[in-house]
C-alpha cells in the first residue's frame, strides 16, 4: 500500500508525463530558443535570503548558446503560473520558461522548466489548442 507522499509523487509523474508526451507545446509552429529578448519586460530581481517564503527566480532561456534572462524573483507559484500562459500565449515555448530555486543547504540553484513546476499542463495545452481551433 502506498502513503500519500508517494501517492502525490505518483499523480505528479503523472501530469508531467502526459504533459511531454502531447504533440507539441505552446502555440503550434512555437519552437525552441526563438524568443526576441528585446521585447522582454523589464526585470524585478530583489534578493533572496533564507528567509524568503517563496525563493523562486522566474527566467525565459533563449538563444544559442542558451542564455537565461532573470524576470522576477522572488516569485511565487501563483504569480508564476499567470505569467507562464501570458507568455505561451504570446508564442513563448513552454520549456524556455524556467524556474530557478536557490538551495541553502546546498549552496546551489536548482533549474526546472515550467512542464516540471506544473506551471503549464496537459490541460492548459488542451485549452490553448481548444482556442486556437474557434
Amino acid at each position: 500500500m502506498t502513503g500519500p507522499l508517494a501517492a502525490l509523487v505518483m499523480v505528479y509523474d503523472k501530469h508531467r508525463e502526459w504533459t511531454l508526451a502531447l504533440p507539441h507545446l505552446g502555440l503550434p509552429g512555437s519552437a525552441r530558443g526563438r524568443l526576441d529578448v528585446s521585447k522582454l519586460p523589464p526585470a524585478d530581481i530583489a534578493e533572496i535570503s533564507a528567509q524568503t517564503k517563496e525563493p523562486y527566480i522566474f527566467c525565459i532561456e533563449s538563444g544559442n548558446p542558451r542564455t537565461l534572462h532573470p524576470l522576477k524573483s522572488p516569485a511565487s507559484w501563483n504569480w508564476m503560473r499567470k505569467q507562464t500562459k501570458t507568455l505561451v500565449h504570446a508564442g513563448i515555448h513552454p520549456l524556455d520558461i524556467v524556474i530557478a530555486e536557490y538551495d541553502t543547504d546546498n549552496k546551489d540553484f536548482t533549474f526546472r522548466n515550467s512542464v516540471d513546476h506544473l506551471l503549464w499542463t496537459f490541460e492548459d495545452q488542451r485549452n490553448l489548442d481548444g482556442d486556437q481551433s474557434l
